[in-house]
């Protein structure tokens, strides 16, 4: 018996604070979700780097 394979399409956003991804199959249908944080670092005055490991 072999797997079933499943087209979907997935989107990812990458923000300011967060990474969030989402697959949809074909129908439409939410079949995956997730987001993980990341933090802002502020070295010095108005200097700011994301810290997306």
């Amino acid at each position: 018996m072999s797997p079933s394979v499943q087209a979907v399409t997935v989107g990812v956003d990458v923000g300011t604070t967060s990474v969030k991804a989402l697959a949809v199959d074909e129908a439409g249908t939410v079949v995956a979700r997730s987001r993980v944080a990341h933090s802002v670092v502020a070295p010095e005055p108005d200097i700011l780097r994301h810290d997306a490991k």
